[in-house]
């Protein structure tokens, strides 16, 4: 009796820490994917800044500024890469963690 009382503190300690980082997990893979849109943001209100500068008469058809051009969009599609991953997996973690609470009869967020 005392064994599988044991057992069911042991198991009741292990499926709480579960939970547990389950939810601290998809609360940081949230907060990674609010900052990559962030940073994507950014970039690109670089890169059209920067475009509007190489198009000014002054600066028109500088190379380096062309370069710095090409560079910044090469940044931005690679940011663009892991945002995807990390949105996706921020859907999948969140859609599943509303399960979970709709499972234990709590209600779903909209």
């Amino acid at each position: 009796m005392v064994a599988m009382t044991i057992l069911i503190l042991i198991l009741s300690v292990a499926v709480s820490f579960l939970i547990w980082f389950s939810v601290l997990a998809t609360k940081q893979l949230l907060a990674v994917s609010d900052d990559l849109k962030e940073l994507n943001e950014f970039i690109e209100e670089y890169r059209i800044h920067l475009e509007t500068v190489y198009n000014m008469e002054t600066f028109y058809g500088e190379p380096i500024i062309q370069n710095l051009i090409t560079h910044t969009k090469d940044v931005e599609k690679q940011i663009k890469k892991f945002k995807e991953i990390y949105i996706l997996s921020a859907d999948n973690f969140q859609e599943d963690f509303l399960e979970e609470d709709s499972a234990f009869g709590e209600k779903k967020e909209e």
